[in-house]
């Protein structure tokens, strides 16, 4: 029984650092929704309960159904913020999104767009990670025209 030569192996190795770099982005993509639903849900149920004591009574709290919207619409700022900054850290691109987001486009044309982004924090030969010194994470050599 041979072992694995040393090409093999840099293959198999390549593979892996791919699928933990994706699943990576995936987790920071969910951690994003999740995060956005939860800070919606607190922010929401805080508000409501604000604007139902304004309701009670019969003296007027009109000030407090106020607040409660005010507090509604900041949670709301505050999700989408927190969402977009580590929907953006996840390193999934949006051009990708974009053209499946059209429902006609073909896969040919995500990676398309996806190879034609300029300012790209991915390896244009094996879809990797860049460093800060734009030098691909799984294999250092690749050229990054």
């Amino acid at each position: 029984m041979s072992g694995m030569d040393q090409e093999e192996f840099l293959k198999i190795e390549k593979l892996l650092k791919n699928v933990i770099n994706a699943s990576n982005r995936t987790t920071r993509a969910v951690r994003a929704f999740v995060g956005f639903l939860l800070i919606q849900v607190a922010f929401g149920t805080i508000a409501g309960v604000l604007y139902l004591f304004s309701q009670i009574g019969d003296e007027s709290r009109d000030w407090l159904a106020v607040f409660a919207a005010v507090l509604y619409l900041l949670g709301f700022v505050l999700a989408n913020i927190f969402a977009w900054g580590e929907f953006s850290d996840s390193g999934v691109e949006d051009s990708s999104f974009k053209s499946y987001s059209s429902g006609s486009a073909s896969y040919s044309s995500a990676s398309s767009a996806r190879s034609s982004n300029s300012k790209s924090t991915k390896c244009k030969v094996c879809n990797g990670a860049l460093d800060p010194d734009k030098r691909c994470s799984i294999e250092p050599g690749h050229k990054q025209y």
